[in-house]
């Protein structure tokens, strides 16, 4: 697998994981589901999400030195 392709699929596996918090947050269940813990399920995957995009392009700028 090339290097670009492997950035994508690291891209969009850290993105499904974003984007399913974002509906289990969306989906909650009255009187089961805390809005805070849910809401801190989304902002783990976002931080997660940023930090994969931040190393992709990390590594690349160090490769194309």
């Amino acid at each position: 697998m090339g290097k670009g392709q492997e950035y994508v699929q690291r891209v969009a596996q850290a993105l499904d994981v974003f984007e399913q918090a974002v509906v289990h947050r969306e989906n909650k269940k009255p009187f089961l589901d805390s809005k805070v813990a849910l809401q801190q399920g989304v902002d783990r995957a976002r931080t997660q999400l940023m930090e994969v995009v931040a190393k992709v392009v990390a590594e690349e700028r160090l490769r194309g030195k």
